[in-house]
């Protein structure tokens, strides 16, 4: 099966002799894929697979009194299932919502507060956070873009990854109207912001894909930002930030 998108003429497409027949998505390495880049799919999918998860362990994770085991099972095997792939993720502010919002119905579950008893004991999410010591599922998503961004922009070997990266096609203009997210929009977002916080002008501001090409200037460009602010959004007082220095420190090693 084959995807197309409207650049390429609606002739049938042949392999060998054989037609190959046409679709609007598939599944890649186990990641849904498909030509509007839409994200819900997928995240329906990453919801379906941590709640999997999570009955797998649920037993354990509901019986245990030990909060650091309890928060230790739900980092190594719920997150990675609920953000598999993120490296490749387009984030818009709605799919953060989403992904957010199924982490924290896992997390409710798991402490053994439903959605009702909060809303009646009026009990915030950032106490929830803080009985469950779980980590940011939009926060690890971030953190695993910005290290895969930085070992793209190190490949030096003509992988398509980069290639494809690198890539800007010729006589084309983007459509009218608000542009999709790009995958890269993340990172030029956030060297703006920092950029702008430190009042640098923009004949001295280096592109994010140039800054990623050394390890070391990536790492301490983000762990800089990290002292001062979350990554590309603002924690008010949901304790994110010592969540984001300690997710930080991984990118450091």
């Amino acid at each position: 099966m084959f995807m197309r998108n409207g650049w390429v003429s609606n002739a049938p497409f042949t392999l060998n002799g054989t037609t190959i027949s046409e679709c609007s998505s598939y599944i890649y390495l186990g990641r849904e894929i498909n030509m509007m880049n839409d994200l819900a799919p997928e995240l329906s999918r990453r919801k379906r697979a941590a709640w999997g998860t999570f009955k797998s362990i649920e037993d354990v994770v509901k019986r245990t009194k030990n909060i650091r085991l309890r928060a230790h099972l739900f980092d190594s095997t719920i997150i990675p299932a609920l953000t598999y792939a993120a490296e490749t993720w387009s984030l818009r502010k709605q799919d953060e919502r989403s992904l957010a919002v199924i982490e924290r119905a896992v997390e409710r579950s798991m402490l053994g507060v439903s959605r009702i008893s909060q809303m009646r004991q009026r009990i915030r999410t950032s106490d929830l956070r803080q009985r469950s010591k779980i980590r940011d599922a939009v926060l690890h998503a971030r953190i695993s873009k910005i290290r895969w961004a930085g070992h793209v922009m190190r490949f030096n070997d003509n992988r398509w990854t980069r290639a494809v990266t690198d890539w800007i096609p010729r006589d084309v203009k983007r459509s009218k109207g608000r542009p999709l997210t790009r995958w890269s929009d993340f990172f030029t977002k956030a060297m703006e912001e920092r950029y702008d916080a430190q009042r640098i002008p923009r004949a001295r501001r280096t592109h994010w894909a140039t800054l990623a090409r050394d390890r070391e200037k990536w790492k301490s460009c983000w762990y800089h930002r990290s002292s001062h602010s979350t990554i590309n959004g603002t924690t008010g007082d949901t304790g994110d930030t010592g969540d984001l220095l300690k997710a930080l420190q991984l990118i450091r090693r």
